[in-house]
């Protein structure tokens, strides 16, 4: 795993309020996790621009399947399984991100489970833990020299800066993560300790593509930055792991790029 998607001080947008502290539980080899992967699949290119005096941001999406759904839940359910979780496949019952982005929230000090039917079903068919990655407007770089201190792209892909003619580039993997316990109710990723690993969504690119507001990067040029993008969801699968009370497992190559022999995860 690359050290420096460690190092960068970025956060993400999601979480950052504060939140109850997570309740103390424990998960065993064999309980069910339910895991659901929104990702979408074209990279995005957000581009901030300052002279000093005015700035503005822009944002288009590239036509290139990166396969990112099929990619990013694989990853996730490889590291769950090989933590001895059993998988529940969420999409294949016929949900959404969105009926289950409410699933469990903060109430005051304490965490306050949906009074729905489908938090009650979760439970009955014995999921003790769901796992949600959407794909979301991220908060890329923190930088309060000279402009506005929150950077944001718009999904992941890449993110370039240009200020007063001085261009940088980093790749973003731009996700919402939510790690919810569903007894006793919780979400992991927006309390810590696991919500100040998920701190680093972008990573500098040095040479791998320099993408400007004219002429798009070829398909090609932007796999380095596909590769960068899994690598960080391969770093925070294992953290949600660890904050599942798993073992961290030995870490596997990210996934091959599309039309190289990539396998397909069912989805």
């Amino acid at each position: 795993m690359m050290p420096l998607l460690r190092l960068i001080p970025a956060l993400m947008l999601a979480g950052c309020a504060a939140a109850p502290a997570g309740p103390p539980f424990t998960l065993h080899p064999g309980d069910r996790v339910g895991l659901l992967v929104e990702a979408g699949d074209m990279p995005v290119h957000t581009h901030y621009e300052s002279d000093g005096r005015s700035a503005g941001r822009i944002a288009r999406a590239y036509p290139y399947d990166w396969q990112l759904d099929n990619a990013v839940a694989a990853t996730v359910q490889r590291e769950l399984t090989q933590a001895g979780f059993s998988v529940v496949d969420l999409e294949s019952q016929g949900l959404r991100h969105d009926d289950l982005a409410g699933l469990i929230g903060p109430a005051g000090r304490q965490w306050q489970p949906s009074a729905g039917p489908l938090y009650e079903g979760l439970r009955a068919q014995g999921v003790r833990a769901v796992v949600l990655v959407k794909d979301a407007r991220t908060l890329a770089v923190q930088d309060c020299s000279g402009g506005p201190c929150d950077r944001v792209a718009e999904g992941p892909g890449v993110y370039s800066s240009s200020t007063n003619g001085v261009t940088s580039w980093r790749a973003v993997s731009g996700f919402q993560w939510n790690v919810f316990l569903l007894d006793p109710p919780g979400d992991l990723a927006t309390a810590p300790p696991l919500r100040d690993t998920l701190r680093a969504p972008s990573v500098p690119l040095y040479g791998a593509v320099r993408p400007g507001q004219g002429a798009a990067p070829t398909e090609a040029e932007l796999m380095a930055v596909r590769d960068k993008v899994l690598e960080y969801v391969e770093a925070t699968a294992e953290d949600v792991v660890l904050a599942l009370g798993g073992r961290r497992t030995v870490t596997q190559a990210a996934a091959p790029v599309p039309g190289g022999g990539e396998t397909s995860s069912g989805r």
